[in-house]
């Protein structure tokens, strides 16, 4: 019997905030809880709060197991935490086999992750205690002041050598854009980082049709990050992110700026973008 298998990702991404309680269903996958202590970095140099996203628990086997709200707490609190709210994230793995006969067997996994959604206030430190059933644990949250990750930042094919470092001296957005007012071909983007930094991806997104128009390549952990871009217009804006981690405590942070060309016509896609990721 001639069998044909076809892959696919049946893929429902769900986050849902959860706010009621409920009572945890465990099927037979393998419950991950997160323990040990998550290291953020500070995404500005000002005296505000900013979101910070901490993954509590996840199986790749179940999606029936829940966590409610209610069960999760903060304490030893000198960062200004409080929890705004918890997420989960589900999504469904397929593999379909088609037989000559007319049956079809379906296979696959699924994953299941809750995340907090914390505020914090400031630098310091914080223990995220949550249970997953009768179970109890705990995570050490370490929020650390920003730190600027890279030593230089060049846009060769628009401005030559100029460098662009100080967009991002006490802010990982970019207070101001850069402005391109002429179609350019073959633009470099190049960036260093400072010691203890590494690159983990640059890309530009096109943010007026709404896509990403190019990313980097090549294994995670590069020491100097280059973006080739073909075509930068002038009736286009684009967003630049420069995603880094710290090899000291594998803390994660991204910058973005903005390429503003100076024949655009109507709006640009608003796209959601992240200040600073972390993991």
């Amino acid at each position: 019997m001639k069998k044909i298998a076809k892959r696919f990702l049946a893929f429902l991404f769900v986050v849902l905030l959860i706010c009621t309680t409920v009572s945890p269903a465990f099927a037979d996958g393998t419950i991950y809880p997160n323990t040990g202590t998550y290291t953020v970095y500070r995404s500005t140099t000002a005296s505000r709060s900013q979101y910070v996203y901490v993954p509590l628990a996840f199986s790749e086997d179940d999606t029936s197991y829940f966590m409610s709200r209610s069960s999760v707490s903060i304490a030893n609190n000198s960062c200004g935490a409080s929890l705004i709210g918890l997420n989960r994230s589900a999504y469904v793995y397929i593999d379909q086999y088609d037989y000559s006969d007319g049956t079809t067997y379906t296979d696959g996994f699924m994953n299941n992750t809750f995340i907090a959604v914390i505020r914090v206030q400031n630098s310091g430190s914080c223990v995220i205690g949550y249970k997953i059933g009768s179970q109890s644990y705990t995570i050490t949250l370490r929020v650390l002041a920003y730190q600027n990750p890279i030593k230089s930042l060049t846009m060769k094919g628009i401005y030559g050598d100029k460098d662009f470092v100080s967009l991002t001296k006490t802010s990982a957005t970019a207070s101001t854009t850069i402005k391109v007012s002429a179609n350019k071909s073959n633009v470099l983007l190049k960036a260093t980082p400072v010691s203890g930094w590494r690159f983990s991806s640059i890309d530009c997104t096109d943010l007026t049709k709404g896509m990403r128009q190019t990313q980097t390549g090549g294994d995670e952990g590069y020491t100097a990050g280059y973006l080739k871009i073909p075509v930068i217009r002038n009736d286009r804006n684009y967003i630049v992110t420069v995603s880094l981690y710290n090899t000291n405590n594998d803390a994660h942070i991204t910058l973005t700026f903005r390429l503003n060309g100076s024949n655009v016509n109507g709006r640009s896609f608003n796209g959601s973008l992240a200040n600073a990721l972390t993991r």
